[in-house]
């Protein structure tokens, strides 16, 4: 009797959710908690500004979230989790960001990894792109995504990934507008806005990334980070 052995892809084989393993969780959970005591107080340095329209009470246990921001800097990530109060921390701690693959050498890997960090292209050693998006939000798992897909400097053309990932009708996304700018003694600092969970649905990448740049920077507004 014949048996069929399925074939396997040796240049490119199917990865194994090695990035859902319960100890690298924890790891990353640690990290994440960890770095956002030790760092939040030093970021109020740079921002200039911080307002939160986003409140505990609007999230809801049952749906899972992506936070989609504009990209202006390489620390962006971690500047949308720690202008996060310290209850909506709590509430979508983990967070998984997408990171070019070139990354992910033998040097970063590993630090990357234990940030939260995962693949955004096709990588023959871990999950990556969409579909690994898919599978952490399913395990209720924030992800950080930039829709521009690279740091720019104005309004651009978003990829659709976002777009993908929003069809899901228990997904919803927290929009993050941030601009940099210098002082004119080339002080760099930020100012930022989160606002309140998208409920449309069926939004078009462009559609999320213009409600990311319509969040108002009103300077009667601002509440200075804490």
């Amino acid at each position: 009797m014949n048996v069929h052995t399925p074939q396997t892809n040796t240049i490119y084989p199917t990865p194994q959710d090695k990035l859902l393993s319960s100890k690298l969780l924890k790891f990353i959970v640690f990290n994440q908690t960890a770095s956002y005591w030790f760092f939040r107080p030093m970021m109020a340095a740079f921002a200039y500004r911080t307002q939160l329209l986003l409140k505990p009470t609007q999230l809801d246990p049952s749906k899972h979230y992506i936070i989609a921001a504009n990209h202006q800097s390489m620390i962006d990530p971690f500047v949308v989790c720690y202008a996060l109060s310290p209850q909506l921390f709590a509430r979508l701690v983990p967070f998984r960001y997408f990171a070019h693959n070139a990354l992910f050498d033998k040097v970063l890997r590993s630090i990357l990894l234990c940030l939260g960090a995962f693949p955004a292209s096709r990588n023959s050693r871990y999950s990556y792109g969409l579909e690994a998006a898919r599978l952490f939000l399913q395990h209720h798992q924030s992800i950080v995504i930039f829709p521009e897909g690279r740091r720019v400097v104005g309004l651009t053309r978003p990829r659709s990934g976002i777009e993908v990932l929003a069809k899901d009708p228990n997904v919803e996304i927290i929009p993050v507008h941030i601009q940099w700018y210098k002082n004119k003694w080339h002080y760099r600092s930020y100012r930022i806005v989160i606002g309140s969970p998208l409920t449309e649905k069926n939004l078009s990448a462009r559609q999320i990334l213009n409600r990311i740049y319509k969040l108002p920077f009103s300077t009667n507004d601002w509440a200075d980070l804490k």
